[in-house]
């Protein structure tokens, strides 16, 4: 049968089928993507923001549980937090883990981006009906802005708790902790308002102060539950994230009529003002040769043999040489961070002599324990605070045989090289923090007559050698006893449970200040003539303090939980006698 040329036109070609069929399977697929996202398009405006903020929240706790991760699961609920707590969340994993400027500067940009972005979203999700409609342009506008003041404010908080992971004195916590919720209050409300010009509405302000203490709850429950309901919690925190966003953006949006203010500016200059002022309170070097009050009340030493005890100061202390006492039935000697004379006597020493290397310490410290326990023909006892804890339990681990019989670790430092940053010129994790950090310590050193350094010979042995000291604070050495006492304020800076591996007590202190308590040197020098430890105090407030700090902290390098004591301490003292002989 003869074709017609209509028959030929009309008849579909090869191509055409195939080009066909595969427009019909986009469409297809399409089709069922939008069936799929039409309920979340359709639900109501909260039913969407939750949804963002669960799965934001959810998204991260489950990487950081596949990554056996222990401490830093506390940061998961921030990761969808009402501005700036978003903000601040990005920064410390930037700052801490960003190792030179390429992922530096390009984790900068895509913050910038990514979480102006998602504020914006944040926004217009949580934008009442009620209220002028918000377009997607000034939405992002805002959102980029807001984003870019809160990250340039917030640096030199996160860079200081990166800091605190390194070396985990309670100071550098009290210093950023403070300054960020100050910073937060006078600038919440730049991705709605312009923060620069209007004060921040009160309402607005408890807001992000209930959101604060959401976000600690919730840290502070994710790290301390089992891990089976991490993810029930990331779900209850994602609901709380969204209501805060909804209850703080209906606080701004709400019309009113609000002339020009600029008290943010201004309240930001006192939030500066107020923290130069308590760093240099608290950064401001002790002596350990002021005067001493003796213990609360005699302990009747009468029935022991007098103790021969080297008490070793922490880091920044000066001594001028006058001998210290314990009272009565003790013979106490100073450690003297500059070694000893001919005779070997201590010599006095500024605070500078506290800044040397670990290993050159650690030289000085073997050489005045063997002095002092062949002066005293017995072993002897050791009392070390802060820096001088640390040097005197790197010396119980690396040396055979200790003539030691007792040690006290005042103000320890529980888990130090938990972070760390490189030396200038070098490149590593923390590579932005140090420069931050650099720049705080010349500010400092500028407004204050404090001289501080963010690179001395110890910071950095402690950061170069994280694997030989993470693990050591409380680790059994055969034939001496071991007693801590932790200030409640670095309660902030211990990991759970990391206080379980030997008898301690806490005590309502600042770190550093214990030496001079005369409560504790009354319970230390019952410990040392044999009464035993004290009776734990402040405990129930230890671990509050520690749980609900868990979430404010910058994530650890080593993400993953803590090894078994056992095992950490074995791996610990094999690193040390690797790098210390």
């Amino acid at each position: 049968m003869a074709l017609t040329r209509q028959d030929v036109t009309s008849r579909p070609r090869l191509g055409q089928r195939a080009t066909r069929a595969t427009s019909t399977t986009k469409l297809t697929r399409l089709t069922r993507l939008a069936q799929a996202v039409a309920p979340v398009a359709a639900a109501p405006p909260f039913a969407r923001l939750a949804a963002l903020c669960v799965g934001l929240v959810g998204i991260e706790t489950l990487a950081l549980l596949h990554l056996d991760a222990g401490s830093a699961l506390a940061l998961a609920p921030q990761v969808a937090a009402p501005a700036p707590w978003g903000v601040f969340h990005d920064e410390r994993w930037l700052l801490t883990f960003a190792g030179n400027w390429f992922p530096l500067i390009s984790g900068a940009v895509l913050l910038l981006a990514g979480r102006g972005v998602l504020t914006a979203a944040m926004v217009k999700a949580a934008w009442p009906a009620t209220a002028e409609p918000l377009s997607w342009r000034k939405a992002i506008t805002r959102g980029v802005t807001s984003t870019a003041v809160a990250a340039l404010l917030l640096s030199p908080c996160a860079a200081l708790l990166v800091a605190f992971s390194l070396a985990p004195i309670s100071d550098l916590w009290l210093a950023a902790i403070p300054s960020a919720v100050g910073i937060a209050i006078f600038v919440h409300h730049g991705p709605v308002d312009c923060w620069w010009l209007r004060h921040p509405r009160l309402r607005s302000v408890g807001w992000v102060l209930l959101s604060y203490l959401e976000l600690t709850v919730a840290g502070a429950v994710i790290v301390s539950a089992p891990r089976g309901w991490a993810p029930a919690i990331a779900i209850a925190a994602g609901l709380a994230d969204a209501w805060a966003w909804r209850g703080f953006v209906r606080a701004l949006a709400r019309p009113a009529r609000l002339r020009l203010a600029p008290i943010s500016p201004l309240g930001l200059a006192g939030v500066v003002a107020v923290t130069v002022l308590g760093v240099t309170a608290a950064a401001t070097p002790p002596s350990s040769a002021a005067p001493r009050p003796a213990p609360r009340t005699a302990v009747d030493a009468t029935h022991h043999p007098e103790r021969k005890v080297l008490l070793v100061s922490g880091y920044g202390v000066h001594w001028d040489g006058n001998p210290q006492s314990l009272g009565r039935g003790f013979s106490a000697r100073e450690f003297s961070y500059l070694g000893t004379t001919g005779k070997g006597e201590p010599v006095a020493y500024d605070a500078s002599a506290t800044q040397q290397s670990l290993p050159v310490l650690l030289g000085k410290f073997r050489v005045q324990v063997s002095q002092l326990a062949r002066q005293s023909g017995h072993h002897i006892d050791i009392v070390g605070e802060s820096e001088g804890s640390l040097l005197a339990t790197i010396y119980l681990l690396t040396t055979p045989n200790p003539p030691v019989d007792h040690v006290v670790l005042l103000s320890p430092l529980v888990r130090p090289a938990r972070g760390s940053y490189p030396a200038p010129g070098e490149t590593g994790s923390g590579f932005g923090a140090g420069w931050v950090l650099r720049g705080i310590a010349n500010a400092t050193n500028a407004l204050t007559p404090l001289h501080v350094s963010a690179d001395s010979p110890f910071i950095e042995s402690l950061g170069s050698h994280a694997a030989a000291l993470n693990q050591v604070f409380g680790c059994p050495v055969a034939g001496v006893q071991q007693f801590a006492v932790l200030p409640l304020a670095d309660a902030v800076g211990v990991p759970p449970n990391a206080l379980s591996a030997i008898p301690h007590e806490t005590v309502s202190a600042l770190h550093g200040t214990l030496l001079a308590n005369p409560d504790v040197r009354y319970d230390v020098a019952r410990y040392l003539l044999g009464f035993g430890a004290p009776r734990g105090t402040h405990n129930t407030a230890e671990k509050l303090a520690t749980a609900a700090s868990s979430a404010w902290q910058a994530p650890p390098l080593r993400l993953r939980a803590d090894p078994p004591a056992k095992v950490g301490c074995e791996q610990a003292t094999a690193a040390l006698r690797a790098w210390l002989g």
